[in-house]
């Protein structure tokens, strides 16, 4: 008896050592998942590690990304060597100075191209299909047909309608072939990555091709490949959500009672097995189990052993291979999920043994693999065969273990369906795979063995999988089939629970039944279904009567002369199960505390409620779908509110088994506010920062605290008083979480993120957090050591030199945490001038020995502006101390000691910093115009203003064009040009914002450079005014313009005409639409204007500046002769204050002096003066109505004359010509005989009017007698001063001759008052 428990467990130790040495030796993994960066060192390109065969027809897929520009590039390229030509591959062709490239589809030696464009850094799926029927090739991307032509371009020679076998494919490169090796063609590198290279053996449809299928020829996995040392990497950029999958697995069957287990108990086994380990989500569609069989075709038995213990027998041990067997179970996933996650998902959950009764389970590791495929089996199978060699001896077929290495296969070859009369026969080929398995030694614990034994219970449990044919109508089969379940259990005083219908095959109809599908009867149409439910049954009946009765139950056909169901006894599974009873439980709800007892499964307690002791609260204890007892959401719909509202929580006293109701009331009460006052700020921050310190922070508590403070930050809340306590919960939540597998670890919700990662001091190099942009309402992603890309906001790397700071002990783990914030409200400091342009990140150590500062590499963080930073804003790197009590009413605040600026552009910013906390930018908005609600009254001013000058300087224009009689002179010319180029400006400002919403990048181009030149026309008229004024005020003499007004037409109108020509030419990019505005704030207004800021500082502020300059010194010239003339006027002829002052504003406007108000809008007074400054320019234009028509005597008297009516109306009078002759200087004692001419300007003309006309006779062509001569002295446009050789000078004492009809010019009288009445 000892000899045979010795052998026994001696059997059992020898199944124990193979099954953990598979564990250490799996098979390769799948490469679903991961990628080929051939970017990185040494990665050359791939090879197909086996053969293809002729294939007639064929699909391949590949995605790609290109990285860099090549002239020649290569994806994949397969050829034979007794060809010459490439029989199919993809390249692509780069052209350097157009940037342009081109896709090359090679087949059978010919190209095919197409114009599609692979850009750089973007993932495309890549697709060819081809059949012998076809002629030419199809090219799919991104799952869109795509043209193609043929080039003309062959090599080779044409094998005809197939592809030849045995040749070489390579992955990233081009080949060729020399005495039957292969060689690489250097310059044809894939520069950038590749997954998913799959072919099939047919041509598929594109749908089918867009599916996370394997091929059947070509797979994505790492056996299939030769890396020649470029190790594939993981692809996190990629997902293939996928719902069905196969699963390849041999398992080995131990019996403590050595007897033979039969492929019914054995598929049991394995399905009860596989059931209980995978999650709720994965549903069992079908389970195949065939035993390993002898192969009597060469009476030869194969022994797995080590060849250094073939001679030793006494390390072998041996099984019968009755107990060994191949099985196929397909799962359906729901919802669907990653293939690459389920992979590892599943392969990790079937690593352990299985123990039922007196039977071991053990899942043979280097055997599983698992794999997509595109669909289920529709009918009923019988298990798969797979054969092993026999032994020529007559004894049972053994297959032999050894405690050290062992090499072999036990993959099903096939499975063929059963013969059962009337059942449907099919086969369904399964790949084989043949590879090395080597298995090590390793040890473990024998696990225990125990029998179940029957007996007598008053209530029970079953779980039930059913398989279920449906012949007739499979229209609401759920129903049917729930409905017979139902009834037939209930017959049996049994009671259906937990009915979950998983899925229903494809319609199975007999073959051959000879008739069509009109003479076909409904109950011909027959479907599979299979459902899961739970049984509860109250019987003195054992446990294995109530089982047969329930399958009895089962087995009879149900017929309701419509449909017909029916269950093979094969097909239903029935097991005992215990479901055990809830536990005790103490509930926290807004409705009061309740203490609910431990209860059955499926009975129902009762509690009375704390606000209402009359009425009563019911919880039912129910019984989940993983066969365990669960206590269902309680029902408080009597019960009354207890905690009505946020500060009812302060009543509540937070433990560690009370923590998640805590949280639960907090978000149900969250949920009903969209801010909170700071009293509930406080109240729930309070019971968060309880709950982090008093309960131990798992992943899922964890989730729901970011949640809920993720839920704050998004209310309109004032955040200002309780900035550091959420910055302390959060510190608190990395610090504490646990019970989280991996290295790192991520907790997101919409506008924070938190993540700890756990690193071993000695291998700590480097590590990086980033984030990528947080959408609205969406969680952000985060990225541990990985690079920025275009997405992310916020990048912090750390540098070597911190593991100095780690905590050190025996048994402490270093961590690193990191906090990204999206919520820039939070961070408030009371700054006037300085804002939040980023958002927050932050980099801490847990438990380290000491405040981390001063660190001699710095801590390097990138952070994405908010707003684009424009040029002439400075920034300034800051953390957050919680201490600072300077300002912020010593609730913290930025500082920027120990951090100093790298660089920056317009959208980021890279701080260097010498320790860890929380990293932001501010703005310096010391030098914006002004706040938002300032911004947006100033824009209506703006506005507002531009919209009446529009009106005035329209009736302006329109006067001065409408009388003739007001435009004779060189001034009113110049007035009305300048109030043309305004009314321009003003309109098209006013029609900017308008047009740029249209969102025509064309049109928007055209508004800006319209927008400009109008604005350069009316500074040049302005400046030109100053020249006109120059010249009658100081260079009175000897002035004489040819042309004048027209020369001055063309300087005004040409001159910005030629600018903004030049700008178009240099920078195309110059003129373009921008936000509205100075606010950092996100806007919708956008404005047309130009956006280089060389251009606008060379082509707008610097000729603005030009333009102002000189109109500010001809201003200055003529205060000082106006102050002259009014000192040397006779005190009765003085003008007074007002005239004068009335004067120096009209010269004010009309030289556009109130621009140059921008130039001292700095400091305490910048809000002041923008308002001075948008009232003043944005009416220019109504002023000089003002000035120069409502209050110029002469505008006035013509609009009497032509638009008033009775007593208003004025006759018409007669002014003088608005010439006049300038003597020249003449020869001393020389007279001089002056032309006659009329009065510049009528007496009674009020002063107002010679305003506008500085001088009118001055800029009119001068006529200079010489009575010796007779000649006409001229100047030109240069205008140079007479040479007094040709103009005598003027003798100030000579008579003028009044008798004669001359009109003696006012600026010509001894005292010069001329000067003081035209600027007045």
């Amino acid at each position: 008896m000892m000899d045979k428990e010795t052998q026994i467990y001696s059997t059992l130790l020898s199944i124990l050592v193979l099954h953990g040495a598979s564990l250490i030796y799996a098979d390769p993994a799948s490469l679903w998942g991961r990628k080929v960066d051939f970017m990185r060192y040494g990665c050359t390109h791939w090879e197909l590690a086996h053969s293809i065969p002729s294939l007639k027809g064929l699909s391949v897929c590949v995605e790609i990304q290109r990285s860099i520009l090549t002239p020649h590039w290569t994806v994949f390229m397969y050829s034979h060597p007794g060809l010459g030509h490439v029989d199919i591959g993809l390249k692509g062709r780069d052209n350097s100075l157009t940037g342009e490239n081109y896709l090359l589809l090679w087949l059978f030696g010919r190209v095919w191209s197409t114009t599609f464009k692979i850009r750089l850094n973007t993932w495309y799926s890549v697709c060819i299909t081809w059949s012998e029927v076809a002629l030419s090739p199809r090219l799919y991307i991104n799952g869109n047909s795509v043209d193609i032509s043929y080039s003309g371009e062959q090599s080779g020679t044409h094998t005809g309608n197939y592809i030849v076998a045995d040749g070489h494919l390579t992955l990233g490169a081009s080949h060729f072939l020399n005495n039957g090796k292969m060689h690489l063609e250097t310059g044809t590198d894939f520069q950038g990555n590749v997954t998913r290279f799959r072919m099939w053996n047919q041509e598929l449809p594109v749908s089918q091709l867009e599916q996370c299928v394997d091929g059947n020829v070509v797979r994505w996995m790492a056996k299939d490949w030769h890396t020649h040392g470029c190790a594939p990497v993981d692809d996190t950029e990629h997902q293939c959500v996928w719902s069905l999958y196969e699963v390849q697995m041999n398992v080995m069957i131990y019996r403590w009672d050595t007897q033979e287990t039969n492929e019914y108990k054995a598929r049991d086994l394995v399905h009860n097995w596989v059931e209980n380990v995978l999650p709720p989500n994965m549903y069992i569609h079908t389970v195949l189990v065939s035993k390993l069989e002898r192969d009597n075709t060469t009476g030869e038995s194969t022994v797995l052993m080590d060849d250094s213990l073939q001679q030793d027998s006494e390390s072998v041990m041996v099984i019968p291979i009755e107990n060994q067997f191949a099985c196929l179970v397909y799962l359906n996933v729901i919802p669907g999920a990653d293939v690459s996650l389920v992979q590892h998902e599943v392969k990790l959950l079937l690593q352990n043994e299985h123990s039922a009764d007196n039977i071991v389970l053990f899942p043979v590791h280097s055997t599983i693999y698992i794999s997509p495929v595109e669909s289920l089996p529709v009918v009923t199978l019988e298990p798969p065969h797979v054969t092993t060699m026999s032994s020529p001896s007559t004894s049972p077929a053994l297959v032999v273990l050894t405690t050290a290495s062992t090499t072999g296969t036990f993959l099903p070859s096939s499975i063929v369906t059963g013969s059962k009369p009337g059942s449907v026969t099919s086969s369904k080929p399964v790949s084989t795979f043949a590879s090395d398995q080597t298995m090590n030694s390793s040890a473990f614990t024998i696990p225990s063995i125990s029998v179940s034994t029957e007996g007598t219970v008053s209530e029970s449990f079953f779980k039930v999988d059913l398989t279920v044919t449906l012949a007739g109508s499979s229209m609401n089969a759920e129903q049917k089939i729930q409905a017979w379940i139902n009834e037939t259990l209930t017959k049996e005083k049994m009671s259906l629970l937990n009915f979950e219908f998983l899925w229903k095959a494809s319609s199975l109809t007999p073959i051959g039944n000879g008739l069509n599908h009109s003479e076909q009867s409904p109950l011909t149409s027959r479907t599979s279904h299979n459902c899961r439910f739970h049984v509860q049954a109250t019987t003195s009946s054992t446990i294995n009567e109530t089982i047969d009765q329930i399958r009895n139950s089962l087995e009879v056909p149900y017929d309701t002369g419509s449909v017909i169901l029916d269950a093979e006894p094969d097909q239903i599974i029935v097991c005992h199960i215990t479901p055990g009873r809830c536990p005790q439980q103490q509930h926290q709800t807004r409705q009061g505390l309740f203490n609910w007892p431990k209860t059955s499964a499926q009975h129902v307690a009762s509690y009375p409620c704390e606000g209402n002791t009359n009425s009563t609260a019911e919880r039912k204890c129910l019984l989940a779908s993983n066969n365990k007892a669960r206590w269902a959401q309680p029902d408080l719909q009597q019960c009354p509110y207890v905690v009505a509202t946020i500060p009812d929580l302060e009543g509540i006293m937070v433990t560690a088994e009370n923590a998640n109701d805590v949280l639960d009331m907090i978000e149900c009460l969250l949920s009903n506010h969209t801010d909170l006052n700071d009293h509930e700020l406080s109240t729930i921050l309070n019971k968060l920062s309880a709950v982090v310190n008093i309960t131990k922070v798992t992943p899922a508590l964890g989730k729901v605290i970011v949640e809920i403070l993720s839920d704050i930050l998004e209310s309109n809340s004032n955040f200002h008083p309780v900035t550091n306590n959420i910055l302390d919960i959060t510190e608190s939540i990395g610090d504490r979480l646990s019970g989280f597998s991996g290295e790192n670890f991520s907790l997101v919700a919409p506008g924070l993120a938190i993540s700890v990662v756990n690193v071993c001091p000695d291998q700590f190099h480097n590590l990086t957090f980033g984030v990528s942009s947080p959408m609205q309402g969406k969680s952000p992603e985060v990225y541990i050591n990985q690079h920025p890309f275009d997405s992310t906001v916020a990048f912090i790397s750390l540098p070597p030199s911190l593991r100095a700071s780690f905590p050190s002990g025996p048994g402490v783990q270093p961590r690193i945490l990191f906090q990204f914030f999206g919520t820039p409200a939070l961070f408030k400091d009371g700054r006037k001038y300085k804002a939040l342009n980023t958002f927050v990140v932050s980099a801490s150590v847990t438990n380290a020995t000491g405040p981390i500062q001063g660190l001699k590499e710095p801590v390097a963080v990138t952070l994405h502006h908010l707003q684009d930073k424009p040029s002439e804003l400075d920034v300034l790197c800051v953390f957050w101390n919680f201490s600072k009590k300077n300002s912020n009413g010593g609730l913290g605040g930025w500082d920027p000691t120990g951090c100093y600026l790298h660089n920056t552009s317009y959208d980021h910013t890279t701080c260097l910093c010498d320790h860890l906390t929380h990293f932001g930018v501010l703005l310096d908005l010391s030098r914006t115009p002004v706040d938002e609600t300032n911004g947006k009254i100033l824009t209506i001013i703006s506005y507002i203003g531009c919209g009446v000058s529009s009106i005035f300087l329209g009736v302006t224009v329109l006067t001065y064009t409408a009388f003739e009689k007001l435009r004779r002179d060189y001034p009113s010319k110049i007035l009305l040009n300048l109030a043309l180029a305004l009314e321009g400006l003003n309109l098209i400002y006013l029609l900017n914002s308008w047009l740029s919403s249209l969102g025509s990048s064309v049109l928007c181009v055209a508004v800006a450079i319209t927008m400009h030149y109008f604005l350069l026309a009316s500074f040049t008229w302005m400046g030109l005014e100053a020249v006109n004024m120059y010249f009658a005020l100081v260079k009175v003499f000897n002035v004489y313009v040819p042309s004048y007004i027209l020369k001055f037409c063309a300087l005004g109108w040409g001159i910005p005409l030629i600018i903004c020509g030049l700008v178009l030419i240099l920078r195309r990019d110059g003129y373009g639409s921008a936000p509205y505005g100075a606010s950092l704030e996100p806007s919708d207004d956008v404005f047309c204007w130009v956006q280089d800021d060389v251009t606008f500082y060379v082509s707008v502020v610097g000729y603005i500046l030009l333009v102002l300059l000189f109109n500010m010194a001809v201003f200055l010239v003529v205060l000082v002769q106006l102050r002259n003339m009014r000192f040397n006027r006779p005190a009765g002829m003085r003008s007074g204050l007002f005239k004068d002052l009335r004067g120096v504003a009209s010269l004010t406007f009309l030289l556009g002096l109130t621009w140059a108000v921008a130039l001292f809008t700095w400091g305490p007074v910048r809000v002041p003066l923008l308002y001075m400054f948008s009232i003043l320019n944005s009416l220019q234009g109504f002023f000089l109505f003002l000035f120069y028509c409502l209050m110029k005597e002469n505008v006035r008297k013509q609009w009497r004359v032509h638009l008033c009516f009775g007593r208003f109306r004025l006759q018409d009078y007669s002014e003088w010509s608005q010439t006049a002759t300038v003597p020249a200087k003449t020869k001393l004692g020389q007279a001089v005989k002056f032309p006659s001419v009329k009065s510049v300007r009528s007496n009674k003309s009020s002063t107002t009017e010679s305003t506008s006309a500085s001088s009118d006779s001055s800029q009119r062509e001068v006529s200079i007698r010489r009575p010796n001569l007779g000649l006409l002295c001229l100047n030109g446009l240069t205008l140079p001063r007479a040479q007094p050789t040709h103009c005598a000078p003027v003798h100030r004492d000579i008579p003028l001759p009044q008798e004669h009809g001359y009109a003696v010019s006012p600026w010509l009288t001894k005292t010069g008052s001329h000067l003081e009445s035209d600027i007045n």
